[in-house]
């Protein structure tokens, strides 16, 4: 299997110094071994080839696809067939694609579903107001729908993933536009509550953590 780590968040800051951005949001992808360990293995006893499995991509956002002082890399889902991962940056309100095969990548961001809602999140008695744009996101098995959220919406979103593979330079073509991906993005329903994370199991069903 592999392993897809990302480097969310490209800045830090502290109270004594600036915001440091000279490590841009990046996707890194890890060839991990095809084995399981027993009950019984020490894992302290691993191979280097367990514990250090080779990277088979490291790819670092240019700024016009994750903007190096705001993006927030949040959420990752992969198409394991097509080897296209769908990224959400909570910092900015954007869906990143990124295609493994060919390393490139592509930003979907001009749609009023990927913004916050600025809804109130009512928490133990208290009222919190926190706007924060697209972050969970969910692939169907066949891969064919991406389902999306703000954190602070209760609006569940959807888009197919061929829309949004359009924008990657190998397939873009005149008619690929921010505007007509927009074109495609439907509504789905209104969640129970406002959530971070969200996944899909085997038959289709979404699963949300409540906020």
């Amino acid at each position: 299997g592999r392993l897809n780590i990302l480097n969310g968040t490209p800045f830090q800051t502290n109270e004594t110094g600036p915001k440091d951005n000279r490590s841009p949001p990046k996707i890194v992808v890890f060839q991990l071994p095809n084995r399981s360990l027993g009950d019984d293995q020490d894992v302290c006893k691993l191979s280097f080839e367990d514990t250090h499995p080779p990277i088979i991509r490291s790819f670092s956002f240019p700024d016009n696809i994750a903007p190096h002082t705001s993006a927030f890399l949040n959420d990752v889902v992969v198409d394991e067939v097509d080897d296209i991962a769908y990224i959400s940056d909570a910092g900015t309100g954007a869906i990143i694609i990124y295609d493994l095969k060919s390393n490139t990548a592509a930003r979907f961001y001009k749609s009023e579903a990927l913004k916050a809602d600025g809804e109130k999140l009512h928490i133990a008695g208290k009222d919190y107001v926190n706007p924060t744009p697209v972050d969970g996101i969910a692939l169907l098995p066949n891969r064919s729908l991406l389902y999306f959220c703000a954190m602070d919406s209760f609006k569940l979103h959807s888009v197919p993933t061929s829309v949004l593979r359009s924008l990657l330079p190998q397939t873009s073509s005149s008619t690929a536009t921010q505007e007509s991906v927009d074109n495609h993005v439907k509504f789905v329903g209104t969640k129970p509550a406002a959530s971070d994370g969200m996944t899909c199991d085997s038959l289709g069903r979404i699963y949300f953590s409540g906020i």
